[in-house]
């Protein structure tokens, strides 16, 4: 179905893109042949629209030039046919006839000028001919590939079997058309203008595509993409394009099968110099201002599109090897403007690895990584291109005759022992297929690693971390028939690679490193780590520790693999030891403990002790009360001769609290303008503290509203707690309003 373009020598593919045995073989497959039958829109609409009345009578006429756009896009698609391939032109008004049948081992001007000569009939769009082209294609055979193109600007006529003609509908012309495709048939159908009503439904996965030209001007972009789908070309981005002044420059950053130039201007012509470049063959197209017989009469009013004029060139190696990427420069004299159209020439690069090797053999059963890639056909180099960003990559694998397919450019695939084949497949651009095929036995896997342990010890205590040498591991290849035990060689030994995980649930944490020496393995366990990377002794793991040991080892391009677990017991230190650890970690959180520690022990000692004894001296069981009272008949208020009224408020508990010797308290205030005051405080005083804290409550309940508050005489903030203790003495208050002066005293 697909073209497939032809794999890189099977030499190249083992030294470019993966190496493999002869087991593996490349299969090639060449293009099939092409058979295209092209039904082409010859009807009077292509050349006029009569507008006529709601009688029948004719009141308008209106021309195109869409049958000279259509033909001369007719050449040019006819100018890109490869060299096997045929095809028939059927006109819809020579009712299933073939017109002309030109071959692609003709000269490109031979068939250019084959249709050019061509006769159109004129008259309506009947379907018939569509019917009897796709019929004929048909039977065309299962060797060679099928493409029905349709070229139409009106919707197509049917005809009932009482002889009733109507236009086709959508449905029916869409089930007409996929059931083509079920004949293995693809369509490409253009439609031309915009008074169609019935319009195909494309479908590209049946092989169903369709284009629509907006007007004259759209039809030969559109045959050129038809051309390039039939064909598998693709068109040249610009950015690979340049003219200038007759100088046309093209840049491929890929390499090339062929390069097709269509260069349109009056008097045109085409050379390269580079030696790299062949000109194979080329053909000159132009207008057609041949009227059919039927438009005679009308020939002065028919439209003929005479700035239609180019040529297409067709460019090959001059050599056996593709067309190298880069710079070619041509001489383009009379040039206004150029399309160029290409056919990639790249391989399917396959990279086969496992376990993370390339295969150089046979692959062994189990996990085998595929990537799929573009190279360049001659150097086996990855490409990378803006031309390649769409390509899509897939394949199929089949063993013991299942099938499995992938798309992308990687996959994982599982092989078992066997024969297997792998179908691989690139779809680029222009609807190009690049394919292969590779073919192997996969071989029983290698034996894996035996690892046998030897216990120095059961048990350590973590104490004596770091422990060397507790568990030695020695190391053998497992026989793949029989399992004996075999000794690693030295190349094999050499590639060992181990791994020593913790698998148990323990919440601490301890290092594990290991060294390999004469073929040996030795384990040592450490303290934890803190976040410094230093030895933590304290985070170290006690209990049943339980290791993972992982090996491998390469033996070719195989990897045999082994695992074992290994118990060890880890016990607590001795106390002594703990305590230096203790000591060693923490040192400064028990310098600041004994800091504060010792300040307690001589605040007590200075202060609580020796109150104590001083009231055993006085001879006192309890401490003595002081009791703080207001007395009214000392109070002088020489201004305010009226009683003072008052109000009480109990003093709050917190407050209480925070006075810490305040048991009972209560305040009476004068509540005239806040101007006169009375209070009265019962408290307890044991201490120099309790007796400093009633010194504070004293001086915070009267600050506020008092100044010069003394005790005999002597300043609040100056007295001594302990003067307090079994004195009589007296505390002067002072308020100064304005100017007058209120001055009572309060007895202690």
């Amino acid at each position: 179905m697909f073209k497939r373009i032809v794999s890189m020598l099977l030499t190249l593919l083992l030294t470019m893109s993966f190496c493999c045995s002869p087991a593996f073989a490349v299969q090639k497959e060449t293009e099939r042949p092409r058979v295209i039958h092209v039904v082409y829109d010859d009807s009077t609409s292509m050349y006029r629209y009569k507008y006529v009345d709601q009688y029948g009578y004719t009141v308008d006429m209106e021309y195109y030039d869409k049958w000279c756009h259509a033909r001369y896009s007719l050449e040019v698609f006819s100018a890109m046919m490869g060299e096997n391939d045929i095809m028939n032109i059927y006109p819809v008004n020579w009712r299933g006839q073939v017109a002309l049948t030109l071959k692609g081992s003709d000269p490109p001007q031979q068939r250019i000028d084959q249709i050019h000569r061509m006769i159109d009939k004129t008259g309506g769009t009947p379907y018939e001919t569509v019917e009897k082209a796709a019929d004929a294609l048909a039977s065309a055979g299962e060797e060679v590939e099928k493409w029905l193109v349709i070229l139409t600007d009106g919707d197509f006529a049917v005809t009932d079997s009482l002889g009733y003609t109507d236009n086709i509908s959508a449905e029916a012309l869409n089930k007409d058309l996929a059931s083509f495709s079920d004949n293995d048939i693809r369509i490409a159908y253009l439609t031309i203008g915009e008074e169609i009503r019935c319009l195909p439904r494309s479908v590209p996965e049946k092989g169903i595509y369709v284009w629509e030209a907006a007007d004259s001007s759209d039809i030969l972009q559109s045959v050129t993409a038809i051309s390039n789908t039939v064909f598998e070309r693709q068109q040249l981005p610009d950015t690979f394009v340049s003219l200038q002044n007759g100088k046309l420059t093209i840049s491929p950053d890929i390499p090339m099968e062929q390069l097709v130039i269509f260069s349109q201007g009056k008097d045109v012509s085409l050379s390269c110099e580079d030696p790299a470049l062949q000109q194979v063959q080329n053909g000159s197209v132009r207008y057609i201002d041949t009227i059919p017989d039927s438009l005679y009469e009308e020939r002065d009013k028919i439209i003929v599109a005479r700035d239609l004029s180019g040529m297409l060139t067709d460019f090959r190696s001059s050599s056996d090897d593709p067309i190298p990427a880069g710079e070619y420069t041509f001489s383009a004299p009379g040039t206004q403007s150029v399309q160029v159209y290409y056919k990639p020439a790249v391989s399917l690069g396959v990279l086969l690895t496992q376990d993370g090797l390339p295969i150089d053999d046979a692959p062994i059963e189990g996990e085998v990584q595929v990537e799929l890639f573009l190279q360049d056909p001659v150097t086996g180099e990855r490409l990378q291109s803006d031309i390649l960003n769409d390509v899509t990559f897939g394949g199929t694998l089949t063993q013991n005759g299942t099938p499995f397919s992938f798309t992308g450019s990687g996959a994982v695939l599982t092989l078992e022992t066997g024969f297997v084949q792998l179908e691989l497949i690139a779809e680029l651009p222009g609807y190009n297929y690049v394919e292969k095929t590779i073919q192997c036995d996969v071989k029983s896997a290698l034996g894996g690693l035996i690892i046998r342990e030897e216990r120095h010890k059961a048990s350590v205590s973590i104490g004596e971390l770091p422990a060397q040498d507790i568990v030695t591991y020695t190391f053998y290849r497992a026989d793949p028939e029989t399992g004996a035990e075999i000794p690693l060689t030295e190349e094999e030994l050499s590639s060992l690679e181990l791994s020593f995980e913790r698998v148990d649930k323990g919440g601490k944490s301890v290092t594990l490193t290991h060294s390999i020496s004469d073929g040996k393995a030795a384990l040592t366990i450490d303290h934890a780590r803190d976040r410094k990377g230093r030895p933590d002794p304290l985070a170290t793991f006690v209990g049943s520790l339980s290791v993972r040991v992982y090996g491998s080892f390469v033996s070719g391009n195989q990897k045999g693999k082994g695992e074992v677990f290994t118990d060890i017991t880890l016990t607590k230190a001795d106390l002594i030891t703990i305590i230096g650890w203790i000591f060693d970690k923490w040192w400064w959180l028990i310098l600041i403990a004994f800091v504060i520690l010792s300040a307690a022990l001589y605040y007590y000692f200075a202060y609580v002790r020796t109150a104590k004894f001083l009231r055993g001296q006085r001879g006192l069981g309890t401490a003595p009360q002081m009791v703080m009272t207001t007395n009214p008949g000392t109070i002088r208020a020489r201004s305010e001769p009226d009683p003072v009224q008052t109000c009480s408020v109990q003093l709050d508990r917190d407050y209480q609290h925070k006075a810490f010797c305040a048991q009972r308290a209560n305040v009476i205030i004068g509540c005239r303008g806040m101007e006169h005051f009375r209070f009265k405080v019962e408290a307890v005083c044991e201490n120099n503290r309790s007796c400093m804290r009633a010194l504070g409550l004293v001086e915070q309940l009267s600050q506020p509203i008092y100044s010069d508050v003394t005790i005999d005489g002597i300043p609040l903030s100056q007295i001594r707690p302990d003067r307090l203790f079994g004195y009589h003495m007296q505390i002067h208050y002072r308020k100064i309003i304005g100017r007058r002066r209120e001055d009572f005293d309060v007895q202690l």
